[in-house]
């Protein structure tokens, strides 16, 4: 739940300067290691236990990637649709 008025402002603005590397991270790193994973599953040759592995590492990345992915876009809008307080204003 986030707060009311201009202090949810003050919130994401400390939160974004916080997460942002975090998050960079996330999409610079773990988009590539899924598409290594995804081009490795294409190899007819592997055994058993190294598709179900990669398969493993494939639905952690993608879930941690989509959790990051929603959570930010629901800030973001949450933010974005309260109205402005009095005369103070939003800087971007």
């Amino acid at each position: 739940m986030l707060l009311s008025g201009v202090y949810s402002c003050r919130t994401v603005s400390s939160v974004d300067t916080l997460f942002k590397y975090f998050i960079a991270n996330s999409y610079l790193v773990q988009v590539p290691v899924e598409c290594l994973l995804i081009y490795c599953l294409l190899d007819p040759h592997l055994t058993a236990p190294v598709v179900s592995n990669a398969i493993v590492w494939l639905l952690f990345n993608f879930t941690q990637t989509v959790i990051i992915a929603v959570a930010s876009a629901s800030v973001n809008t949450q933010v974005k649709d309260r109205p402005n307080p009095g005369n103070t204003q939003v800087t971007q």
